[in-house]
């Protein structure tokens, strides 16, 4: 049994941790990637091949220009060949993060948090790639 002093220590200790709004956030976080994990390992998650992906992009995104049309698909495919994409939200959340709502206004705020970075080089080479073997 523990002394009463380490025992009134550790639960003031507790409590000023529950009551901190940075660690509040820390546990929430942490539990979102706990859930997160769970979602992938049990396959309830909705995933695309880079095939599909680049076409849904295409077809959802606003823009119909050749241009921004092709930037999408060379940011899409930028993703896959950088990532070991495990869920579709990580496409949509990085297609927002990048191209914002005037671009994707149907893709939920709440995919953001699984948004991914991409290599502007990589973008621009695959762009260019994309825009020379569509003329």
């Amino acid at each position: 049994m523990l002394p009463l002093s380490i025992e009134k220590i550790a639960v003031g200790l507790f409590w000023s941790l529950a009551n901190d709004e940075k660690t509040k956030k820390q546990v929430y976080n942490l539990g979102l990637k706990f859930f997160d994990s769970i979602q992938v390992a049990t396959g309830n998650v909705n995933l695309h091949s880079p095939e599909e992906a680049v076409k849904i992009a295409i077809s959802t995104c606003i823009r119909k220009d050749r241009e921004n049309q092709a930037r999408v698909a060379a940011f899409v495919t930028a993703l896959y060949l950088q990532y070991e994409i495990e869920r579709a939200a990580q496409i949509g959340g990085s297609l927002l993060n990048r191209f914002g709502k005037s671009w994707f206004p149907q893709i939920k705020d709440r995919e953001i948090r699984f948004a991914l970075k991409v290599d502007t080089e990589l973008e621009n080479y695959l762009y260019n790639q994309i825009l020379n073997e569509s003329c």
